[in-house]
């Protein structure tokens, strides 16, 4: 599953909004928007790194 696709489904799946998951993230929504719809297709590793935190993931679980 491509990484927006399976943030998503996650963030889905934990019941929160993209502004619950970004601010719990301390990204703007816009940001965590646009990690969603691959229009920003290779986010920084610390991005990643608190995009998994927030899903209760490994980062290793987004990129598979």
């Amino acid at each position: 599953m491509p990484i927006p696709d399976e943030i998503r489904r996650r963030r889905e799946k934990r019941g929160l909004t993209q502004q619950q998951a970004a601010d719990a993230a301390g990204m703007l929504r816009p940001a965590w928007s646009r990690l969603e719809s691959g229009s920003r297709p290779n986010p920084a590793i610390d991005t990643l790194r608190r995009v998994a935190e927030v899903l209760g993931c490994r980062v290793d679980d987004l990129l598979r």
